[in-house]
């Protein structure tokens, strides 16, 4: 009677990991494909300079020390891109490094849209003549 329990419990096990096996195996498979897929559209975009997306306007706003810079950014490429970074870095007039800000746009850079962005620098480390700004990083949110 205990051994017929057992024996039923132990059928039960295998029949279990039997089904298991199957489903973890498709699983796999897809989570595999999904993640390739992802791969292989951000890796079209990560030899672009500034991730394919185009600096329309830009302007600065300064106070006694910090700088807000205000513009706009196009995404002319064929990819909705989420995740974007921007990095401004200041110099002085002989082009010697001052200080670093960052930026990110919140939501998604759709195909052919335009965003508003602002980066704002408090404090701003020294005075500056000139700025440099980029984009660090975007993430193409297109699966194939």
């Amino acid at each position: 009677m205990i051994s017929d329990c057992i024996k039923k419990i132990f059928d039960g096990f295998l029949y279990g990991v039997g089904f298991s096996i199957p489903i973890w195996a498709v699983y796999l498979a897809v989570s595999e494909y999904q993640m390739e897929s992802m791969f292989r559209a951000s890796e079209e975009i990560d030899g672009l300079d500034n991730y394919g997306l185009v600096f329309e306007s830009q302007r600065i706003e300064k106070t006694d020390d910090s700088a807000y810079l205000l513009g706009s950014i196009a995404n002319p490429t064929a990819n909705r891109l989420s995740g974007v970074n921007l990095e401004a870095e200041f110099f002085n007039s002989e082009g010697v490094f001052i200080d670093k800000c960052w930026g990110k746009l919140a939501g998604v850079v759709d195909s052919g849209s335009k965003r508003h962005f602002k980066v704002t620098c408090e404090p701003l480390l020294g005075s500056y003549e000139k700025y440099h700004l980029r984009v660090t990083y975007a993430y193409s949110s297109d699966v194939m």
